[in-house]
């Protein structure tokens, strides 16, 4: 088996394709792919203007979990040609932060909430070897007062388990020569019992 593994932007992304589809917006369309945010602009203008305008925001991070601590580490040796593999395989939680703002926030995480149990979307996450934590807690709604103008704003977290497996391999060692040598002349011993 090769290695598992999904860099964070790689689980952003999918995140964020994810939520498009739920939502029912249109994945080729910049601007309705761009209405899901996984990163934040980083110059001026820090609102977006309309309190009405459906947006999603992600926050993908790692969880802290007894199951991100447990290692389970494999060796395997190929003959030919000589190969040593060290497998470690775990489990990492992954934490997806979603907030919903717009006139149809609440309507937005419902459907999110609800879709998470969805086969559909269960087969997309699980080809990339991540499975939802089904304890799911109530959104919560947090209107914001922003320039004086009021967002509407539903907050939820969803965690997940993804299994990783990482591999390193590297030729091992198939024979050694020892040679022995007497005193400060350096002579060579040539019958050594060992």
């Amino acid at each position: 088996m090769s290695e598992v593994y999904l860099p964070l932007a790689d689980v952003e992304n999918l995140f964020q394709k994810l939520i498009v589809s739920i939502l029912g917006w249109d994945v080729s369309t910049p601007t309705q792919k761009n209405n899901v945010k996984i990163d934040w602009a980083t110059g001026g203008r820090p609102g977006w203007g309309d309190p009405k305008k459906n947006l999603v925001f992600l926050k993908v991070i790692e969880s802290d979990s007894n199951y991100n601590k447990e290692r389970e580490v494999t060796h395997r040796y190929i003959d030919s040609p000589p190969e040593y593999i060290q497998r470690t395989s775990y489990t990492r939680q992954i934490q997806v932060g979603i907030t919903t703002y717009g006139s149809n926030s609440f309507e937005n995480m419902q459907l999110i909430r609800d879709s998470m149990f969805y086969q559909t979307f269960r087969n997309t996450l699980s080809q990339n070897k991540i499975y939802l934590i089904p304890d799911i807690v109530a959104p919560v709604r947090a209107p914001e007062l922003f320039n004086d103008l009021w967002y509407e704003r539903i907050d939820m977290t969803l965690h997940f388990n993804e299994l990783i497996v990482r591999e390193i391999s590297s030729v091992p060692v198939e024979s050694v020569d020892i040679k022995i040598y007497e005193g400060n002349q350096g002579k060579e011993i040539e019958d050594v019992e060992i």
